[in-house]
């Protein structure tokens, strides 16, 4: 491949073209097909030369370079570069795309070849423009042209001023980025390409070329057809319009016409696929998936049932209608909590608000109804087909592997579908999203407070234990999203899911002075999860949603409900105290909600296991828009929550979640819902506080909501000040229990640097280092070569080298891991980085390929004390070692939402301790772990821990799961395990610390060598304060030492709350953990 040449001053990004230059000439990837110029001609040359700032004649020089400048012009992702004619690139022609690409200039010119790793391909991040590229089967050359000198650009770009090592002939950038934002690129961005088009009809199309698909998936939203888009004579009529359109079999473009022979749903499922639709309050959606080769005429036949006349027919078969009346009447769940809780919330509302009506519809209301009040709904369908289903309202999304021309092709289709009125007919009503609703409950509003006691349906229901029923709190909300799906300006909405989110960091947190620490002390909430708050949108649409908080009760709880949600009250209101001053009550410092805001990122962007499939990304698109500056699939864009760059929607969302605050703390506002047993209720404990039994079930104050026939009966507070008051001081007395305000989590970084570029040339490997960034360990055992070769705001320097005394078990990790020795009997390896292949890193939770700030780090505590122990002193380390999952559990919950996670487990080598997290908390967070470690055993003799039945128990399991163990030791483990006492667990926990001689640590991912060298050696002397057997022959300590391989088996991640579906808020902001509900 030959480079196009000019001179220019400095490395940097110059401009964006669509042409390639091989040695047979220029191609051209922007036109639909390749074609071939012969010579680069004197237009382009001046063209190029004006991007480069430089002249012509400077331009034309196009000689091989020795030490010269070079402008490289890249290609696009799919394209894979000609090995030696023309026919070699027409061969390839299907998978040339018009992907605009950077130009790039540098000047100490080209190295000749690049490093690659185990199976051939490189693995790095590159310049921001081409994040995450495929670049998998590329020429070697071909890499370097587009990933080390496109991340030295971005380098430079970002004002770095950094000078790299001297030339050499070999050189790759296999990490980081060094651009200033750490989200340049969506989440999955190597393997998927986005496009966005409207066709003639006014349907928005988002085509997504997804290379590690293996399924196809397609979704149709339509915004303004869902529920509240109702007839108020025909509740459930926009459901009923979803299942009259997937029972249409359209006809056939080709082969003569005709009806096809089987309904859409059926001939996806004969072709192992699965295809269903849902009816939301503001928007309807149809999806499917399949096999790939399906999908052209799966496309075909859904763009069949679309089409106007296909519909209408089906319209007006009244086989059908029955049909699906009849299925959907079916749907209903009568026995189910849920379903009885959510028809008594619409009991309750307001009857002139849509809200309040049967909106998944019955037998009733669709069929019976409509017969005695003379409605043909035959023609009732084709009129909301015609109003409702309006293509500029509607959004189709394809994820496939299929590059994106052949999609663009494929949605041809679906120009002729959904709604062929005039626009000039339509009222213009229907093509926006409505600005505002009527009051939805207006009569619980005012001074009056109530509670309802709803009965919990028991038939089928296992045994009720303690955790007896459930509290939930309603709030109505009117956020607007402005008109839907117009996210194409710069600032997008702030959305319900949003500020859910926020809230639920605020309420459901954990540790002390939290809520669901003062409830789980008085017994009145279930340990675990299910006594934390949680926060969902039953109703989500612009204009009107229902926040709705539950917490799990036990029967205490219950018998002191009004007691529980007096504390939900108080906690609320302790948010006042640290509200700024001047400022609306409620609104948050800009330092608590970027924690906030970082939190969100790390659990729905940068640790995201999946991209965002087809109904997530139709779904979005309905609220914030395709393409333009913040829509969905733009390139860097995460429209659900804002950056904390983003500044203008930053302090947007902290006036919503303030006003939100300030809307919860009203009780006035508030619908209570408490769902127990019928054993709670009638059978009390008569342990409440101010709470009374309930009259019998007999009496005619309990009551029948109309849907389900679920009884329930409303607890009328009328002085609402009397009421809450006194419970108020009881709160705050109870065992001197106090609420305390949020305040700043130190485990959580306030805002996410990017992950920090990795050089490789020669094989070796240089990192980063900024200005003001420690250069290594002060300990003078630590050997790292650290050679600066720039100045500016950053230099780069050479990672640990392979240790000369590396055992020959360990030679096997040459190129995959550096070493070098730490202080006495201490080393530490550095894991090269990329190297995620199984066997040769620490096995991590999937997410995005994309560098990210992700980093782990292992500490392996050399013992030869677990091999010979017997078992009286194996059942004691074991207790020792579960015991310290109580004692560090207030340090783990702490960093569970900045994604820290750790595991300790005894192997024959001693104990190995793994963390998880980011890199810039997770040194703090080891620290205040091993901390906390050596100290244990005092602590379990001062009596400040205690062996729980629970620890003993889990470690009876965990004896029990051992298959290796022979029977007879393990019935020894076990019943030593169940005699022995807090002194023998510490005394055990002591001497297995004393017996450790020395440690190895493995660092991987985004943690730089200066600053693993600097933590293994703070870990070194904070367990060589309690290690009394220090071994100093380094021939015996190598004999010692394990290979890395047997360290590498699963960890098992702690605390539970680390998964992310148990982090408060994350369920709303992630799509992994069911976000969008269907």
């Amino acid at each position: 491949m030959r480079y196009l040449q000019t001179k220019v001053d400095e490395l940097r990004p110059i401009s964006s073209v669509t042409m390639v230059q091989f040695p047979s000439g220029i191609w051209d990837l922007g036109l639909s097909r390749c074609r071939r110029r012969r010579a680069p001609s004197s237009l382009l040359l001046a063209f190029l030369a004006s991007l480069a700032n430089c002249d012509v004649e400077r331009a034309h020089g196009l000689s091989t370079p020795t030490n010269g400048n070079v402008v490289e012009v890249s290609y696009g992702r799919s394209l894979r570069p000609p090995e030696s004619s023309i026919g070699a690139l027409r061969g390839r022609r299907r998978g040339v795309q018009a992907t605009t690409t950077a130009v790039f200039a540098r000047d100490d010119g080209v190295p000749s070849d690049v490093e690659w790793f185990g199976d051939g391909s490189s693995r790095g991040c590159i310049h921001d423009e081409y994040a995450g590229a495929d670049w998998r089967g590329s020429s070697r050359r071909s890499f370097l042209c587009s990933s080390a000198l496109g991340a030295l650009g971005a380098t430079s770009a970002a004002d770095a001023a950094v000078a790299p090592p001297s030339r050499s002939t070999s050189e790759s950038v296999v990490a980081g980025s060094g651009n200033e934002s750490p989200l340049a690129a969506p989440p999955f961005s190597t393997r998927r390409d986005y496009r966005d088009i409207t066709l003639s009809n006014g349907l928005r199309v988002l085509l997504v070329r997804d290379c590690g698909a293996v399924r196809s998936s397609v979704a149709l939203t339509i915004g303004g057809a869902g529920q509240f888009s109702d007839p108020e004579n025909l509740p459930g009529f926009a459901h009923l319009m979803e299942h009259t359109v997937l029972s249409t079999r359209g006809a056939k473009r080709t082969g003569g016409g005709g009806e096809y022979k089987e309904d859409f749903d059926d001939w996806i499922a004969d072709r192992d696929g699965a295809s269903n639709g849902f009816t939301a309050a503001g928007k309807v959606c149809f999806h499917f998936m399949l096999p790939p080769e399906i999908l052209p005429e799966a496309l075909v036949r859904f763009s069949a049932i679309l089409r106007p006349d296909a519909v209408r027919s089906t319209c007006r078969n009244d086989a059908v209608r029955r049909r699906e009346v009849r299925r959907i009447d079916s749907e209903l769940n009568r026995d189910s909590d849920a379903t009885r809780a959510f028809y008594l919330l619409k009991d309750r509302a307001n009857p002139s608000h849509p809200f309040s009506r049967t909106g998944m519809g019955s037998l009733f209301t669709l069929e019976r109804g409509p017969v005695q009040e003379e409605i043909d709904v035959g023609a009732a369908l084709e009129k909301f087909f015609e109003e409702r289903y309006i293509p500029e309202r509607a959004v189709l999304v394809v994820v496939s592997p299929d590059n994106l021309r052949t999609l663009e092709r494929l949605v041809a289709p679906f120009a002729d579908t959904l709604s062929d009125k005039p626009k000039a007919e339509i009222d213009p009503l229907l093509l926006s999203a409505p600005l505002s609703y009527p009051e939805p409950f207006p009569a619980t509003w005012g001074a009056t407070f109530s509670q309802t006691v709803f009965i919990r349906n028991e038939e089928g229901a296992p045994q009720f234990d303690d955790n007896v029923g459930t509290l939930t709190l309603d709030w109505p909300l009117s956020l607007d999203y402005g008109s839907e799906g117009q996210g194409e300006q710069a600032s997008g909405p702030i959305t319900a899911p949003a500020v859910g989110f926020v809230i639920s960091q605020i309420l459901a947190r954990r540790g002390p002075g939290s809520l669901y620490n003062l409830l789980s002390r008085r017994g009145w909430v279930p340990k675990g999860t299910k006594g934390v708050p949680r926060i969902t949108f039953p109703v989500d649409t612009s204009g009107f949603q229902i926040m709705r908080m539950d917490i799990g009760l036990t029967e205490d709880g219950y018998d002191n409900r009004s007691a529980v949600i007096a504390a939900v009250y108080n906690s609320i209101n302790s948010v006042k105290s640290v509200s700024l001053p001047g400022q609306q009550p409620f609104f948050l410092s800009r330092e608590l909600f970027n924690q906030y805001l970082t939190i969100a990122r790390l659990h729905g962007y940068v640790f995201a296991p999946r991209p965002p499939d087809a109904v997530e990304l139709a779904v979005d698109a309905q609220t914030f828009g395709l393409g333009g500056l913040s829509g969905v699939g733009v390139s860097g864009s995460w429209p659900l929550v804002p950056s904390t760059d983003d500044l203008p929607r930053v302090e947007q969302m902290r006036r919503v979640v303030s006003s939100t605050l300030a809307i919860m703390c009203d009780p006035s506002r508030t619908l209570a819902t408490v769902t127990a047993s019928r054993r709670a209720i009638f059978q009390p404990k008569g342990k409440g506080i101010i709470d009374h039994p309930l009259p019998p079930l007999s009496s005619s104050l309990w009551q029948v909501e109309p849907v389900t026939g679920a009884r329930y009966f409303v607890e009328n507070r009328i002085d609402l000040e009397r009421f809450l008051e006194p419970l108020v001081w009881v709160i705050e007395k109870l065992d001197k229990d106090e609420l305390s305000p949020p305040v700043l989590n130190p485990l959580v970084p306030p805002k996410l640097r990017p992950p920090r570029p990795v050089l490789v040339r020669n094989g070796r490997f240089y990192y980063l280092e900024g200005r003001g960034d420690a250069v290594g360990s002060s300990d003078s055992g630590a050997r790292t070569r650290s050679q600066k070769v720039g100045s500016g705001a950053g230099v780069w320097r050479e990672f640990l080298t392979q240790s000369t005394d590396a055992s020959e078990g360990d030679s096997r990790w040459k190129g995959r891991a550096l070493a070098s020795i730490v202080g006495d009997n201490w080393k530490l390896w550095q894991a090269v980085p990329g190297s995620n292949e199984i066997g040769s890193a620490l096995p991590l939770p999937m997410i995005s390929p994309e560098p990210s700030c992700r980093c782990s780090f292992v500490v392996q505590l050399l013992s030869d004390r677990p091999l010979v122990a017997n078992v009286r002193q194996a059942a004691r380390a074991q207790l020792w070692l579960n015991s310290f999952d109580d004692d560090i559990i207030d340090i783990a919950e702490l960093g569970a939402p900045a994604g820290l996670a750790y595991d300790a487990s005894f192997n024959k080598y001693g104990l190995r301790i793994c963390f998880r997290g980011v890199s810039q908390t997770l040194p703090s967070y080891a620290r205040r772990f091993c901390r906390r470690l050596v100290q244990h055993h005092a602590r379990l003799e001062d009596g400040t821990i205690e062996i729980v039945p629970s620890t003993v128990k889990i470690a009876i399991g965990q004896a029990n799961r051992l298959s290796s163990m022979p029977p007879l030791r393990r019935r020894q483990i076990v019943g030593n395990l169940r005699t022995a006492t807090t002194t023998d667990v510490a005394a055990e926990g002591l001497a297995f610390l004393r017996s450790c001689e020395g440690g190895i640590g493995l660092a991987q991912g985004d943690l730089l060598p200066n600053e693993a060298v600097k933590l293994i050696s703070e870990l070194r002397t904070i367990f060589d304060a309690v290690s009394y057997n220090r071994q100093t022959d380094p021939v015996k300590m190598d004999e010692k030492r394990p290979q890395l391989q047997d360290l590498l088996y699963t960890p098992f991640w702690k605390p539970r709350t680390s998964s992310p579906t148990l982090i408060p808020g994350v369920s709303l902001i992630a799509d992994a953990c069911g976000r969008v509900q269907r």
